[in-house]
């Protein structure tokens, strides 16, 4: 190693990685905690008034009121104007905006994906300002939309466009109708949506016209879909040299562009960069040197994180810890500081944090990579009990907490994978009705369903019914399926419990979703026997003894509105209501239910039987299996349903199918039921050899389009459109992870692109035109495997020929267009015509005759004009008392005339 390699090594050697920063020496947490529990309040949702009740933690419910008058929403007389921050010294992005302003001309959607950090929110802010952006009658939101779900989002989108005098949340129909014909500039930013909730969503406003930006490709609809990028060397030193706060040399700026090329033009690797170069004073050389050695990442890493504060680590280890948009106030309780302001600023300018005011997250993939350098164990819990707190604090609003969303139902995902679910209960109960107030019903469904999983995991059956109960109210309020669903299971588990105050509040909301009887009228509930009853020793129907006639109507009321059919264990499951009472006795009426190979004996799972239900009575049989609903038929006197059993859906052990038999009045009137076993088929084990490892890779594909030597034209005057490459679709053991597509341009701008992935045997690109290219397509298979390279294939692009003349101009004045009404004009004289248009451009020429006794002779030929006015001062065209006519012509770009002149103007010369 020569001296000067030796110096440059060490300059560029990466410093010891810092350790994960020590959490506060001080851990108590400053909050004062809310008195009498969490947030209490009420807001009206579709055709009922929500009331959210506070009381002891353990029995909060939701309560369900009539409604004193019909709530109306009504649309926003201002048009909206939600943008984000504007974007000083936009870079580079020419293809793009491009494309972008012409889907917003044409109110067509289109989506840019790109890795993290490559510039998707930057490209939205500057479009939020484009002058096609104002074209749209009901204005522009845009909506940072990372870790929302489709129902959050369509609310957000509603509630930008309707008021309401009173706290209102739309239930889904509402959504639907109110968006319909909504006209709006949709930006959606850091979409994590699948491709059917983002169509779902996009199907609720047919009339807006979305922008989205997504890391992956998640739109394949109408449109176009673009991958984003990184800049172009040029592009990418000029955004290096303005994050580093002064002007760089030529022979700086050549090794800036080195730099660009050397991240691939990366915006963010770009800014984090140069904020090292400028924090550190590093010259330009030795960041090239930094990022071109074998480590560079882990290098990077090391030097930006030695020369953040000790205070700016906590701030990256909290963050990383939650790994979501973070409130700036819990994240002030979780690094025990609380001034952050000149921190994060800091952080920001480093290229390390991003703002969402009032939120703050890691750029790019730094919580992952930060995920691997510490362990964030002691943050995480550190951060799950100061969201706890917080949430719990008296100062602290549903609006924070809906606001920080994102950041509890990470906390709460993450206390349930680590096994702890008493800590993401407190963190649910503390958090679950503000979300409700502040309507985000979405999030606030997702942490009531992970309640449900913790307690079903604690075996809290009383916590289950809290749950199953706010499901419930949930789904009732919005007219989805399976409310009575949830409410009888919730109240099945009160009664069970003994809790008559819980029963009473459930059994009241079932009334008002269901119309069941009032409670006046409703019997007294005692805890039921929950324990499985032995078998029979007889094959035929078991009849039952009674139940209360009030009791069973509002259970059929909640098994024919709830209904709602899913999938549990492979079987089909269409209701779910424990309850082991027994049923009405009507000796009159003979219901029978029964296996073919019959019941009270055993099954393997091998086996498939049927089973059948059979009534003198018109009415409805509603069949379970161990007390969860399994299916409904219309029954027919005398005619027998048949339902095939497949032995292999049931777990082993002991079953019992039930039928019970209601009239057209939804009165029970008898039921049935059938007791059988199912055993595992007794096998050997099979020896299977060792599987050797996956070492080859899939097969070439076979190239479709575009089709070899195929030349495509681009449109004149219009934004090119995307080339959609198709191949054949490959399969491999192991699965195909992705397919990689390799371009080149040939001819007019020689170079080699950047591979493109692509996870479907298609992908769309917008090119240069006109180009010559070659391209061509292999896939990775599971285990990462590359596979054989297709055969090469070109295709060329080529700008479309024009051959359609301009259309011919209108002359306005002066003259007649008859020489018996010639008229008389004073000179000097200005001949004026209309203006026509043509893609390629406009030239007019010009004809002037001065009209004699002998005949006409011209006396002027322009074929040069381009404009719409020609000034006449000279005797040839303007003699005193002499008469004259004039026509006009056109011709574009490309040398099309239009073949026509306009109709001659007559004009006599005066002084």
């Amino acid at each position: 190693m020569t001296p000067n390699q030796a110096t440059v090594a060490g300059a560029v050697a990466a410093p010891v990685m810092p350790s994960v920063p020590q959490l506060p020496a001080n851990l108590a947490i400053p909050i004062q905690s809310r008195i009498g529990g969490p947030p209490a309040g009420q807001m009206a949702v579709g055709n009922y008034n929500l009331l959210i009740q506070m009381g002891n933690v353990q029995d909060a419910v939701v309560n369900i009121v009539a409604p004193a008058a019909p709530i109306q929403p009504r649309p926003r007389t201002i048009p909206a104007s939600l943008r984000p921050r504007t974007v000083p010294d936009f870079l580079n992005r020419q293809v793009e905006v491009a494309a972008a302003a012409s889907a917003l001309l044409s109110a067509s959607t289109i989506a840019f994906n790109g890795e993290s950090g490559i510039g998707k929110t930057t490209l939205l802010c500057h479009l939020a300002y484009h002058p096609a952006a104002n074209a749209f009658r009901d204005g522009i939101i845009y909506l940072y939309a990372a870790r929302q779900n489709t129902e959050d989002i369509a609310t957000t989108l509603y509630e930008a466009l309707f008021t309401c005098e009173v706290a209102f949340h739309p239930t889904p129909a509402q959504v639907r109708e109110g968006l319909q014909n909504r006209r709006a500039l949709v930006l959606l930013d850091d979409v994590a949506l699948s491709r059917e909730a983002l169509d779902a969503l996009l199907h609720l406003a047919p009339q807006c016209t979305f922008v989205i930006t997504s890391e992956t490709r998640c739109y394949w609809g109408p449109g176009q879909a673009m991958e984003l990028p990184g800049l172009p060397p040029a592009e990418g030193a000029r955004l290096f040299e303005r994050e580093l706060g002064r002007e760089i040399t030529i022979e700086e700026r050549f090794t800036a562009q080195r730099l660009a090329a050397a991240v691939n033009g990366h915006p963010l690797h770009l800014l984090q960069l140069a904020a090292l170069a400028r924090s550190s004073h590093r010259p330009l050389s030795e960041m090239l040197s930094l990022v071109q050695t074998p480590t560079s990442d882990k290098a990077l890493m090391a030097h930006t994180l030695s020369t953040c504060s000790e205070l700016e680590r906590r701030i990256l280890a909290a963050l990383a810890a939650v790994d979501a948009p973070l409130h700036e106030k819990p994240l002030a309780l979780i690094v025990g500081q609380p001034d952050l302001n000149a921190s994060l600023q800091s952080l920001q300018r480093q290229g390390l944090v991003q703002q969402h005011s009032p939120r703050y997250s890691l750029t790019g993939d730094l919580a992952s990579e930060l995920a691997l350098l510490w362990d964030l164990e002691p943050w995480r819990v550190r951060a799950l009990e100061v969201l706890t707190a917080w949430a719990e604090g008296q100062q602290t609003t549903p609006e924070d907490l809906h606001a920080a969303s994102g950041a509890i139902l990470s906390s709460v995902e993450q206390a349930l994978a680590a096994q702890q679910p008493h800590q993401a209960l407190q963190l649910i109960r503390a958090t679950e009705s503000a979300l409700a107030l502040a309507g985000g019903w979405g999030a606030w469904s997702q942490l009531l369903q992970h309640a449900l999983a913790a307690a079903r995991a604690l075996q809290d059956q009383s916590t289950e019914a809290w749950a199953l109960h706010q499901l419930g109210t949930r789904a009732g309020c919005l007219g989805e399926k399976g409310a009575g669903i949830l409410l009888s299971e919730a109240l099945t588990l009160r009664q069970r419990l003994g809790d008559q105050a819980g029963a009473a509040l459930t059994r009241h909301n079932m009334t008002i979703f269901l119309g069941a009887p009032p409670l006046s009228e409703m019997p007294e509930e005692k805890p039921t026997d929950t324990t499985r009853p032995e078998p029979e020793a007889s094959s035929h129907p078991v009849l039952r003894p009674q139940i209360g006639f009030a009791r069973f109507a509002w259970m059929a009321a909640a098994m024919v509105i709830g209904l709602g059919i899913f999938a549990v264990g492979g079987l089909r499951m269409v209701a779910y209501i424990r309850d082991r009472s027994t049923p009405v006795v009507h000796p009159s009426l003979v219901s029978r239910l029964w296996l073919v190979d019959g019941c009270n004996r055993t099954y393997t799972t091998d086996a498939n039987s049927t089973l059948y239900l059979e009534s003198n009575l018109d009415g409805e049989g509603y069949l379970t299996l161990d007390g969860a609903a399994y299916a409904e038929r219309n029954l027919r006197s005398e005619v027998r349903e048949s339902f095939l059993i497949a032995f292999a859906e049931i777990e082993p052990g002991e079953h019992i199918f039930e039928a019970t038999v209601v009239d057209a009045e939804r009165t029970q009137k008898d039921s049935t039921r059938c007791v059988f076993a199912v055993a595992p088929v007794e096998t050997l084990p099979i020896e299977t050899p060792e599987t050797p490892p996956d070492t080859e890779g899939p097969p070439a594909p076979q190239l479709y389009a575009p089709k070899e030597k195929e030349t495509r034209y681009c449109p004149l005057g219009a934004p090119n459109d995307a080339i959609e490459f198709r191949w054949s679709e490959v399969s491999d053991p192991s699965g195909i992870a992705y397919y990689e597509i390799a371009l080149e341009a040939l001819e007019y701008s020689p170079q080699v692109y950047p591979a493109f992935r692509s996870e479907e045997p298609y992908y769309q690109e917008t090119l240069p035109c006109p180009e010559i290219y070659r391209w061509r397509v292999r896939a990775f298979d599971g285990e990462g495997n590359a596979g054989a390279w297709s055969q090469e294939g070109e295709f060329g692009l080529r700008e479309e020929q024009d051959v359609t003349p301009p259309p011919v101009p209108e002359t306005i004045s002066p003259g007649d267009t008859t020489l018996e009404t010639t008229e008389s004009v004073t000179c000097p004289v200005t001949l004026r015509w209309n203006p026509v248009t043509d893609p390629s451009g406009v030239l007019y020429s010009v004809e002037i005759e001065a009209i004699y006794e002998s005949g006409n002779a011209l006396v002027l030929s322009r074929t040069d004009l381009d404009g719409t006015e020609l000034l006449l001062d000279d005797s040839k065209t303007c003699y005193p008392y002499e008469s004259y006519r004039w026509r006009v012509s056109a011709q574009d770009g490309v040398g099309n005339e239009s073949g026509e002149w306009s109709p001659w103007r007559y004009y006599t010369a005066y002084y």
